[in-house]
């Protein structure tokens, strides 16, 4: 189900003002949450992780799912543009 979210102050994406972002947590894939996960990782500055801890308690990670939400609604969006 789509929902919206929005914004305090306005981003910048592709040049155009953005106070609104539209998201769907159905819509993440297998593969943009394991892209959310390595990009938490990357933030983080960790680089080989052998153990990770309960997805419930990785809180960094919940940010990331919450970008693949909104990436999947926003396919023009990327990680990079929400991180900012």
């Amino acid at each position: 189900m789509k929902n919206e979210l929005k914004l305090k102050n306005s981003i910048l994406i592709n040049n155009k003002e953005v106070d609104i972002l539209t998201y769907d947590i159905e819509e993440i894939t297998a593969m943009m949450f394991a892209e959310a996960d390595v990009k938490k990782k990357q933030a983080a500055g960790i680089k080989n992780v052998s153990i990770s801890p309960a997805v419930e308690f990785d809180f960094g990670l919940h940010m990331y799912v919450g970008i693949a939400a909104v990436l999947a609604v926003n396919p023009e969006y990327t990680f990079e543009d929400l991180e900012r």
